[in-house]
């Protein structure tokens, strides 16, 4: 059984999702002028990246751990003449424990970069979904309303009684 496409992934959709948040009246235009099916296909698209709240809750949880890790890392024990006997000798067990604190904090970023590089994408493609939903809901109206005033335009109430 196949995977349907994305909607992304369509060409007709594609090329109304937009990289950028400067709105023209060109692309505008041109999403006007699509059909239906179209318009509908992607304003789902861009209604589904502007509901991702995924993104937030990863950036929030990431930046909690980077929390936690950073207040077990500033326990570094420093040599004093109070220090238990078997924490170490002096500098060379401060030494040490910094070099573990240092290599598990770089394993800590490694680990975490390519999870936040997801998220600023993610949020980048929240805010340009934003923009662009709220552009095209916006030509959509304006379409509408155009096409109900030539349609309000006045008609004889009952057409049999006119005059001939």
């Amino acid at each position: 059984m196949r995977k349907r496409a994305a909607l992304k992934d369509r060409p007709e959709v594609a090329k109304h999702l937009h990289k950028h948040i400067e709105v023209t009246r060109t692309e505008l235009d041109a999403f006007a002028a699509e059909d239906d099916a179209v318009q509908l296909l992607v304003l789902a698209e861009l209604r589904s990246r502007a509901a991702d709240r995924e993104t937030t809750l990863l950036l929030t949880l990431e930046g909690a751990t980077v929390a936690i890790l950073a207040v077990m890392l500033s326990r570094i024990p420093t040599a004093s003449p109070s220090a238990a006997p078997n924490r170490g000798s002096g500098w060379v067990g401060t030494a040490a424990f910094a070099i573990v604190c240092a290599a598990l904090g770089a394993i800590a970023v490694v680990l975490a970069m390519p999870s936040a590089r997801r998220a600023m994408i993610g949020n980048r493609d929240h805010a340009q979904a934003v923009v662009w939903l709220g552009a095209y809901e916006q030509v959509l109206v304006e379409r509408r309303s155009e096409t109900a005033s030539v349609a309000a335009s006045p008609q004889p109430r009952f057409p049999w009684l006119r005059r001939r």
